[in-house]
């Protein structure tokens, strides 16, 4: 509450003491802090279509370039704008004229597919996890054995095919109006999936995780635990700066 006060804060990006950015959850607003929790400054982006969220989590942690802001975007449905295939994955904003630029959409092909005109869109078909590597940006998502970099002008410089040896060709669970919320978070525990992304600066690696398809009893409530805690089967790719496999190891 007050003049200090932030709405629904999620996540914290660190530029320097004196300048720590807190987006809010609920709202398009960035706030600047400093290191006695006094907002410096508030940026409100309600009038800017391009910006559906201002993300902060550690799957797409915000990144600040000297004055301009880069946040990722969750894939949006609406046909007026063209629908999925039209909504970009990132957004720039130059905090210092509050222009923005947005990227193209980089969803899967097979993703597009299988949720074109489908009523629901299940998060779990277009997570991401993207990483700033001090260059580019790169993106994993959960159904695509690929990683896609983007240049900070928002530009695609390639693709990378990285196959996992213990998924195969991944598969895009079938989405139906008939799926309730147990069965989405079944297919979220059983599905073969990538998993989050890593970056290591110190030794020019990324680590993505990777979750084999899994077997579990429906009837059992205690597989449900694992939708917050994790699979218990998984294996960690090493991938190194040119984006080719080092290795990949299978735990536990």
């Amino acid at each position: 509450e007050g003049p200090n006060g932030l709405v629904r804060a999620t996540g914290v990006t660190v530029k320097d003491w004196n300048e720590i950015y807190i987006p809010s959850i609920v709202e398009k607003k960035l706030f600047m802090i400093d290191s006695t929790g006094t907002v410096k400054k508030k940026y409100d982006f309600t009038a800017d279509d391009d910006v559906y969220y201002v993300h902060n989590s550690s799957w797409y942690p915000l990144v600040i370039l000297g004055s301009k802001m880069y946040s990722f975007q969750t894939p949006q449905r609406n046909p007026a704008t063209g629908g999925l295939k039209a909504s970009p994955t990132e957004v720039c904003v130059d905090l210092s004229t509050m222009e923005s630029t947005v990227s193209e959409c980089l969803l899967p092909e097979a993703v597009l597919k299988e949720t074109e005109g489908k009523v629901i869109l299940p998060e779990e078909l277009v997570t991401c996890s993207r990483v700033y590597n001090g260059q580019d940006f790169v993106y994993g998502y959960h159904y695509d054995d690929h990683l896609t970099v983007l240049d900070p002008s928002l530009k695609k410089k390639g693709s990378y095919k990285v196959a996992s040896k213990y998924i195969g060709t991944v598969q895009i669970p079938s989405i139906s109006k008939e799926l309730d919320m147990n069965g989405m978070r079944l297919i979220q525990c059983t599905n073969a999936c990538f998993g989050e992304l890593v970056h290591d600066p110190y030794r020019h690696l990324y680590y993505r995780f990777v979750y084999p398809e899994t077997e579990l009893d429906e009837k059992d409530p205690s597989w449900r635990d694992l939708v917050l805690s994790g699979r218990n089967v998984f294996s960690v790719q090493v991938i190194d700066e040119k984006f080719n496999l080092v290795g990949e190891t299978l735990f536990p």
